[in-house]
């Protein structure tokens, strides 16, 4: 009796134990994302990974929804086409990324670029690769996009670039945070005994 008393016990434990797997519960899911920037992953853009992975599910899970991704600043090469590429990162090798944007379109993933950014790099749309929307500014239809209810993921980034030192005079350097009264993560305050050098790159906590 004891020993089926001890049984039951056991088993009552092992089933009330949290699973190892968090269940997914979407049906339904509008998503925006907001690329500014280049950063190597792989062979991939960073930002363009995040999507293609995105859309793969979607798929996958069969979720109802739109993708937008949202081009600017530095991504917009991405989304030209190859003259305009050549021109714009003075190469000869046209667009890298044509196929992968091309294979975002085919998951049904709208692409857009700021129109601002497209102007200030003396672009219009008939230098974007086929079926690139534009908009009149990216970062007002993100949050646009995020008012109206989708979610807003983060822009993939690289680590940030360490402290050069190798700039730094032989003279001794004094560094200390900032007084606690300045409001938390201000950056640090560098003081240099000697003549003045350049600030290390990168931000200091």
């Amino acid at each position: 009796m004891r020993f089926l008393t001890t049984l039951l016990l056991s088993l009552t434990i092992v089933s009330a134990s949290p699973s190892d797997t968090i269940p997914l519960d979407l049906k339904e899911l509008d998503s925006v994302i907001y690329v500014d920037g280049v950063q190597a992953a792989g062979d991939q853009q960073a930002g363009l990974s995040m999507l293609l992975n995105l859309a793969d599910a979607y798929k996958t899970f069969g979720l109802k929804g739109t993708i937008t991704a949202v081009f600017d600043d530095d991504a917009t090469p991405i989304i030209l086409g190859s003259a305009a590429y050549n021109t714009q990162t003075k190469t000869s090798d046209g667009n890298l990324y044509a196929d992968a944007i091309a294979g975002l379109l085919e998951r049904g993933v709208v692409i857009a670029v700021c129109g601002n950014d497209l102007a200030s790099k003396s672009l219009t749309a008939e230098n974007l690769l086929p079926s690139v929307k534009t908009t009149p500014r990216g970062i007002l239809l993100v949050a646009q996009l995020t008012r109206d209810g989708a979610f807003c993921l983060p822009t993939p980034r690289s680590p940030a670039p360490k402290p050069r030192t190798d700039l730094w005079p032989t003279t001794t350097c004094i560094a200390w945070r900032a007084a606690s009264r300045l409001r938390p993560g201000k950056l640090l305050r560098v003081f240099c005994q000697g003549k003045s050098w350049p600030r290390p790159q990168g931000r200091w906590r």
